[in-house]
């Protein structure tokens, strides 16, 4: 329950969890997603994709995407990015071009694509593996590009303002946040940045603002022992009645019970307790941490 819009470190990352959602947000690295388990709904440049066990998806660095699993208990995949320092020679076309349709059908699946998602989930590499991890990462590459179909990235002047606000977004939603605010700081006044919300992403500000807050959230309900008064605090909700309500609304339940629910149904492929920041729940650095079995693993870069 790690947020998904927090910032990648360097090299190749490998996370295989049950997810619930993740709110419109982007990456600088390239981003794959293989369904183990359950249904999805992957949402790209307003494109809907419904996602199902085996299918396979592949988002280049400044997508804006979002996912929604509506099944907790069951919906399971593996997740694995790359920074660009890993791409090596793929680099030039990722920076150049997009993807027509990122989903791979499982029938259309290459084998390879599979074998390599699934080896980097079954045998974490460590940071001395990164020439391995980079072998994976180009073979998922160079057996998915005819199948996505590339396009020139546009210079829609909508969706780059849009990507702009939500990196802001990403970074100060702890903050205080408003149109008026980011609208100063981005040089853009509220109304064009509230038009380009409706449309693009077909909510207002403020309920984007929510959902992110709320992603953040559920990763300490899940993974600290924070009191949800601190937590309320923490995911930059302004008081614990607007917490709860905005929570219940989405949820249909209470941020207690919810912390109750997720470690009932906590599955031993989500990775060890370190809270969204990085740090250790239970004070150790996380350059200490034994290695999880089977579960997430980073890969650093070569060089």
């Amino acid at each position: 329950m790690i947020p998904f819009f927090r910032k990648k470190g360097r090299g190749v990352e490998v996370v295989a969890r049950h997810p619930h959602q993740a709110p419109p947000h982007l990456h600088d690295s390239l981003e794959c997603f293989l369904v183990e388990s359950g249904s999805f709904e992957l949402a790209v440049s307003r494109q809907i994709y419904h996602m199902e066990a085996g299918d396979f998806a592949i988002l280049f660095p400044g997508q804006i995407h979002s996912f929604q699993n509506f099944e907790l208990e069951n919906g399971s995949g593996i997740f694995v990015w790359a920074s660009p320092s890993s791409l090596q020679r793929f680099l030039p076309m990722i920076q150049a071009y997009e993807t027509v349709s990122p989903v791979i059908r499982a029938r259309d699946l290459h084998p390879d694509i599979r074998y390599a998602m699934t080896s980097m989930r079954e045998y974490p590499l460590k940071q001395e593996d990164s020439v391995i991890g980079q072998a994976f990462v180009s073979i998922i590459i160079e057996r998915s590009v005819d199948s996505l179909g590339l396009r020139k990235r546009g210079q829609n002047e909508d969706n780059s303002l849009l990507c702009q606000v939500i990196a802001y977004v990403l970074d100060h939603f702890q903050s205080n946040l408003s149109l008026e605010s980011i609208g100063h700081e981005l040089g853009v006044s509220p109304y064009t940045l509230s038009r380009v919300f409706s449309k693009v992403i077909c909510k207002n500000f403020k309920q984007y603002v929510n959902e992110i807050r709320l992603e953040y959230a559920l990763s300490l309900l899940a993974y600290t022992d924070d009191s949800v008064t601190d937590i309320c605090m923490r995911s930059g909700f302004g008081s614990q009645r607007t917490f709860n309500r905005a929570f219940q609304e989405v949820y249909h339940r209470s941020p207690r019970e919810y912390r109750n629910l997720l470690k009932e149904n906590q599955p031993e492929t989500d990775p060890s307790p370190e809270d969204p920041s990085g740090n250790r729940t239970d004070g150790r650095p996380a350059a200490d941490r034994p290695e999880p079995e089977c579960t997430a693993g980073r890969i650093g870069s070569a060089g």
